[in-house]
């Protein structure tokens, strides 16, 4: 890591540290109950990108979720983006270019922000301190995650992994539980 980026990242921490976490209505969904579910993720290839689009329409035809929003985020500029990276209803994304200097995303997500959604579920299995901006600022009733996204402070429902857990298999542990614990 080069030491520009060093220090971007040591004063985006500084910066999320003092950013105010909204005020919302903490409430435990399982799938089977929730309207709406967002899913943030680390965009890393085509593969990936795939695997999260299996995952919305597992949400929309097992568990009968009406709303799902993927929100990824692309470690490349805005220019160099791949072709099948485009904006779809359900799927959104945001780049480097889309990031002040300490690493804080700039664009206008407020309305994924500030969307109620019933269960947010952070896919990443490694810190990334754009995510974890959208992830503090969210409204979401239920946050989900992983301790490994370096998040545990901001999740309302963690599961646990082994070290070095892919996201798929914390897709399918996340699964697991918020389709079989009685949540309220």
């Amino acid at each position: 890591m080069s030491l520009v980026r060093s220090l971007k990242e040591k004063a985006g921490e500084y910066y999320l540290g003092r950013e105010q976490a909204p005020d919302r209505t903490k409430s435990g969904s399982t799938l089977h109950a929730a309207a709406s579910v967002a899913i943030l993720y680390n965009d890393s290839d085509e593969a990936y990108y795939k695997k999260i689009r299996s995952y919305v329409k597992l949400l929309h035809e097992s568990f009968g979720v009406q709303r799902v929003c993927a929100l990824g985020y692309v470690d490349n500029t805005a220019k160099e983006l791949p072709r099948y990276q485009v904006q779809k209803l359900e799927y959104m994304y945001f780049t480097k270019s889309d990031l002040n200097w300490h690493l804080k995303p700039t664009v206008s997500l407020m309305h994924f922000i500030d969307e109620k959604f019933d269960v947010l579920i952070d896919l990443s299995t490694s810190p990334s301190l754009p995510l974890r901006y959208i992830l503090k600022a969210s409204h979401a009733g239920m946050k989900v995650g992983t301790p490994a996204s370096g998040a545990a402070d901001l999740l309302d429902f963690m599961v646990e992994t082994q070290e070095n857990t892919s996201p798929e298999d914390f897709w399918n542990q996340a699964l697991f539980y918020l389709s079989n614990l009685p949540l309220q």
